[in-house]
This record gives C-alpha cells, sequence and structure tokens, in this order.
C-alpha cells in the first residue's frame, strides 16, 4: 500500500510542477502568500481564544438546578468520591459502577482554616 502512495507522489509531482504557472514570478508572492495565510489562521485562534476568555462556550453549559456537583475525586478506576450540593446541604457519595452510596452528610463545612483551629487550641492551652 505505502509504495502504491509513493508510486502515484512521485507520478503526479512533475505534472504538478509543468502544470504551475507562474514559477518564473520569484519567492516575493509566495511568501507574501505564506505570511498572509499563516497571519490568517493565527488572527482566528486568537479570536477564538479571546472569545472562549469572555465566556462565549463551545460546549453546552449546564443547565442550574437543585443539585450541584461540587466536586469529584477519582479513586481507583470505576470509583470515585463525589461531593454534591442540594438545596443547601452536602452530600458525600461513593460512586461505583453498578452503586452510589450516601457516605456522609457534611453538616458544618464552615468550619475555620487550620490556622484559626491551631490559633485556638493554643489559647486554650493557655
Amino acid at each position: 500500500m505505502i509504495r502504491l502512495i509513493y508510486l502515484l507522489s512521485f507520478l503526479l509531482i512533475p505534472t504538478q510542477l509543468y502544470a504551475a504557472d507562474g514559477l518564473s514570478d520569484g519567492l516575493l508572492p509566495a511568501t507574501l502568500k505564506l505570511v498572509g495565510g499563516l497571519g490568517l489562521v493565527l488572527g482566528i485562534v486568537l479570536l477564538l481564544y479571546a472569545l472562549s476568555r469572555k465566556g462565549f462556550s463551545f460546549m453546552p453549559t449546564p443547565k442550574s438546578g437543585i443539585i450541584k456537583i461540587v466536586e469529584m475525586k477519582h479513586l481507583m478506576p470505576k470509583k470515585s468520591l463525589c461531593l454534591i450540593e442540594i438545596r443547601g446541604k452536602e452530600l458525600l457519595l461513593g460512586l461505583g459502577v453498578n452503586s452510589i452510596e450516601l457516605i456522609s452528610p457534611i453538616e458544618d463545612y464552615n468550619c475555620p482554616s487550620f490556622e484559626e483551629t491551631l490559633q485556638s487550641n493554643i489559647e486554650e492551652k493557655k
């Protein structure tokens, strides 16, 4: 198969070279076409990047609803933890291949940071 592709490419290249007009024009027009095409492609890429940064999305966004997925952590293949929020309550779920289990409801998710907890423990010991 590869030999056939090589054979066809070697047979077609000379006919394309003889059929091409404007080879004697020089390199300047060809270089300008190349730079113009590159500039056009680069401009399109930068335009798409700017649109995606402004909030225009090419992928459909999830609809807002009552159930929100806060975070997912994959533990092993086909096993993960999922933290979801339903009407202001957070639930930690274990997801398996054929099961979804409630591990724990998260009651106080506004707990203080580590530094605040450390400072309060130091003050209690004094």
